[in-house]
């Protein structure tokens, strides 16, 4: 019984350290962030941000929880807002008063891990060309991929902040941009079709251009102009992707030291289930800020949204190319909903990296998902073309200590047009050093002629301290058995000298 006992504690102790001590070490370990590259990637200059709210299923009349106000709209016959998946869909029946009332104080949920935006080339304004970009936005988002069925409500914002300084007061500031919607996107509907999710119910979207002053502080002064983007766009016809040029201006009030711009759109929701031949989709893009005072001077950095932004918490480097791109097809990622995506026939160099602190005499690890296509040059021996994961360590100043730890992905990987592991060999940071930096991309890309795509991808990087116990630095996701492992040898050391009566 004594050596059942000690087993089944040792057990016990092991379930503990990995729900308590692995989990805790790992968050606190979460040093280098969006590993996985979900979050970002709006362009340059400007602030993307991403939501989605989902309502909580039972929720019949749409107030955020379910409630006695649900059965009375159940009881009067519906129409039923947010029905549960599956249970007699379109209908006001018994069941649905079952399904309310096993979801009765249910409260819906937001998340910003939700993909609604892609920075391409055919977003682009006037029309698809190489090398400018534009934003191809989804507003189906939150009812596909990990949302399905789920219904959810999703709001972007596209903004920037223009530092003028004191002079600005007096002035008249004009923003302006180009949208297009599809016919049958919920920013341009006044009623949904009754095949979508929601039903035949008035559009809960809202599409908006605003201009807000700040003060040194960044305070609001006064309350910001908006101007609500119309539904029902005749110019938007099925025949041509037909843009719309808004404008909205407003004049700096006494305090005004810089104007914030804002493109936004809340509440976007699909618009169809089945056969959705008008389309569903939303393109912003060619943004200008002027002032009355010098209007020929552009205001905005990046307005025409050509330059590409990094994921969150990583910094990309490249050529002027439309090279890169971080995008939710499938084809790009491995996992999640976004993937870096290298458009080698572009030509160019590009990478991201990203910095953390790092520890002297600690072994680093830095792993990733990188696939190449059939036709990816930098599959040929004998092509110029240089893929490539690098890591290295600097010093306080950031300056590189020794030679990095680069690895050749053509001595790992092939053009078979499948996801690989890749990992860069373990390295030990040296004396002095302060920080680890990783990177992955390609050097002297261009067009191998071959059938068969050209591109390669990178998706879920990982960056672990080996033997510390403090997980995966990059994602917060992987855990570090090492030290649990010694803890529970030690425990089971204890308890056998116990049962020995030592």
């Amino acid at each position: 019984m004594a050596g059942r006992n000690s087993l089944t504690i040792a057990a016990l102790f092991l379930g503990v350290a990995i729900s308590a001590g692995w989990a805790s070490g790992v968050r606190a370990a979460d040093v280098l962030l969006n590993g996985s590259l979900e979050v970002g990637a709006g362009p340059v200059g400007w602030t993307l941000t991403q939501s989605a709210t989902f309502p909580a299923s039972g929720d019949y009349n749409g107030n955020g929880v379910v409630d006695a106000a649900d059965y009375v709209v159940w009881r009067n016959g519906g129409p039923l807002q947010n029905e549960v998946v599956g249970v007699t869909p379109g209908l006001t029946t018994p069941e649905d008063y079952d399904a309310w009332r096993a979801r009765y104080g249910s409260t819906g949920s937001t998340t910003s891990q939700i993909s609604a935006v892609e920075h391409l080339d055919f977003a682009n304004f006037p029309s698809p060309t190489g090398g400018q970009l534009g934003l191809y936005i989804k507003p189906q988002s939150g009812n596909t991929g990990d949302y399905v069925d789920q219904n959810g409500r999703v709001s972007i914002s596209l903004e920037q902040v223009f530092p003028y300084g004191p002079s600005a007061v007096g002035r008249t500031y004009t923003f302006a941009g180009n949208t297009y919607f599809q016919l049958g996107s919920s920013n341009n509907l006044t009623t949904l079709p009754a095949d979508s999710p929601l039903g035949a119910a008035p559009s809960p979207t809202q599409t908006y251009f605003e201009i807000a002053f700040l003060n040194a502080s960044d305070q609001v002064l006064g309350t910001p102009t908006r101007l609500d983007l119309p539904r029902n766009r005749a110019a938007d016809t099925p025949a041509t992707d037909n843009w719309v040029l808004s404008s909205v201006a407003a004049t700096a009030p006494a305090g005004t030291t810089k104007i914030r711009v804002k493109a936004a759109a809340t509440d976007m929701v699909a618009s169809c289930t089945t056969a959705c031949t008008l389309g569903q989709d939303v393109f912003f893009d060619a943004f200008t800020l002027r002032d009355s005072t010098f209007a020929a001077l552009e205001r905005l950095t990046n307005g025409n949204l050509d330059v590409p932004g990094a994921p969150v918490s990583w910094v990309l480097e490249k050529t002027p190319q439309d090279n890169v791109q971080f995008s939710t097809a499938s084809y790009a990622r491995h996992d999640g909903s976004v993937g870096m995506w290298l458009r080698s026939f572009s030509g160019g160099d590009a990478k991201i990296l990203q910095t953390v602190a790092a520890t002297p005499g600690s072994q680093y690890s830095f792993s990733g998902w990188s696939k190449w296509e059939l036709g990816y040059i930098g599959g040929d021996p004998q092509s110029t073309t240089q893929t490539f994961m690098r890591l290295e360590f600097l010093d306080a100043s950031s300056v590189l200590i020794g030679a990095p730890v680069n690895l050749d992905m053509r001595t790992v990987q092939t053009n078979d047009d499948m996801w690989h592991q890749i990992t860069v060999p373990n390295a030990t940071a040296p004396a002095g050093t302060a920080f680890v930096r990783v990177s992955a991309g390609a050097a002297a890309m261009g067009d191998s002629g071959i059938p068969g795509g050209q591109s390669a991808m990178f998706d879920q990087f990982s960056l672990i301290k080996l033997g510390s116990g403090n997980g995966n630095l990059l994602t917060g996701m992987v855990p570090e058995p090492t030290s649990a492992c010694l803890a529970l040898f030690g425990l089971c050391a204890v308890l056998g000298l116990r049962r020995r009566g030592k």
